[in-house]
């Protein structure tokens, strides 16, 4: 499907994050500072710094009729014999990929170079001039001029390597996981005071009986002693006594003698 055609700039910062992220999902792994910076140099060198980045293709790779999305904007190749041609839409040789986002366009970026593998070692040896010799190597990356492209790229790697190296430091910081502050532990809640004019009660509301296990520090009061210390069984034999000596009182009054008297 052919889009249309939109530059989608961006800053060098943005780009760096791109191809970072990008070679990391795709390896596993993040690059090393002379990769990330031969990524960014010639990415740079295809775009014109970011700032004619068409639909995020990071490298102006061209798209084949099935390619999913599509877009096309003039553009010049040059043939076998060293002769510049210039091509417009809707001439086939416009065709470029085209993408959604940045993320997509650098993921995809790494893949075309993957796919060829003296592309992708060529990367690898962080060396700008032996990357562009394979790039160059057929099938050909690009159909310009080897030495301009060349010159280009390892001017471009000595002015990136250091944004690389700062990226790759901040990627490499990983923020530690938040570790889960500890649940607090239950505490009782305290007595009241002896100042406190209100008894303890349980969840009934009724008071609660004073604790006295030999640790506390205002131990409970000795409640007073019993006022009479007579047992019960005393106390009902001194009444019957008192009855007895009733019953014979009035007997005597009355002239009648007392049970258990003399004849």
């Amino acid at each position: 499907m052919i889009v249309k055609d939109t530059l989608t700039p961006l800053s060098r910062d943005d780009a760096s994050r791109a191809l970072l992220t990008a070679y990391l999902q795709l390896t596993g792994a993040l690059p090393t500072p002379g990769v990330l910076a031969l990524l960014l140099a010639q990415s740079a060198f295809e775009t014109g710094h970011w700032k004619s980045l068409h639909n995020f293709n990071f490298g102006n790779a061209k798209a084949g009729p099935d390619y999913p999305l599509i877009t096309q904007f003039h553009c010049s190749e040059v043939d076998e014999h060293g002769v510049e041609h210039f091509y417009d839409p809707p001439d086939p040789h416009c065709n470029f990929r085209a993408y959604d986002n940045a993320a997509a366009g650098a993921l995809d970026h790494l893949k075309v170079l993957q796919h060829r593998p003296t592309w992708w070692q060529g990367l690898h040896t962080e060396d700008p001039s032996a990357f562009v010799d394979a790039l160059a190597t057929p099938p050909k990356y690009f159909t310009g001029n080897v030495a301009v492209y060349k010159r280009s790229v390892v001017s471009l790697f000595g002015t990136f390597h250091p944004l690389a190296e700062v990226a790759l430091a901040m990627a490499s910081v990983r923020p530690a996981a938040p570790v889960p502050a500890p649940l607090p532990t239950p505490v009782p809640a305290p007595a009241p005071s002896s100042s406190s004019g209100l008894p303890r009660s349980g969840s009934s509301g009724a008071p609660l009986a004073p604790a006295n296990n030999g640790s506390s520090a205002n131990p409970a009061p000795t409640p007073p002693a019993p006022i009479s210390t007579v047992p019960a069984s005393s106390k009902t034999t001194f009444w019957l006594q008192v009855v007895d000596f009733v019953r014979r009182l009035l007997r005597l009054l009355l002239g009648q003698k007392p049970p258990g008297g003399p004849a």
